[in-house]
């Protein structure tokens, strides 16, 4: 696949996947995903559930730990690949209800990044 993010992209180790929590919207429910990697701009995460290119579907971040706010998105699906565990989906972000908790999003996720190993 070939990169099209001009943007830094922040890769989530799976160790941190437990401090981050992200939902899809699955019909009437949202359900669990594991968020990848992701920038200002798009995502990358695992879903139990396979969604097709070109639908619009509507996200939650959150960060429980550090963060009381929670980032609501909506993705446009870009690219689906089979994976172990589910499918691995891409999406551009087309409208988030506040650029500023997600700002912060980015920041927390950098704080826990650059002292991992000298916490846990």
């Amino acid at each position: 696949m070939i990169e099209k993010r001009s943007g830094k992209r922040h890769l989530i180790p799976e160790i941190n996947r437990k401090y981050i929590q992200m939902e899809m919207q699955d019909s009437d429910a949202f359900i669990q995903v594991y968020l990848i990697d992701f920038s200002l701009h798009g995502l990358r995460f695992l879903s139990p559930v396979k969604q097709d290119v070109g639908s619009t579907i509507a996200c939650k971040l959150s960060i429980p730990n550090s963060m009381s706010q929670v980032v609501l998105l909506k993705v446009d699906i870009r690219h689906i690949e089979e994976a172990e565990g589910g499918y691995i989906l891409g999406g551009e972000i087309a409208d988030v209800d506040d650029t500023i908790w997600l700002e912060m999003f980015k920041q927390v996720h950098d704080f826990i990044s650059e002292r991992e190993g000298e916490v846990y």
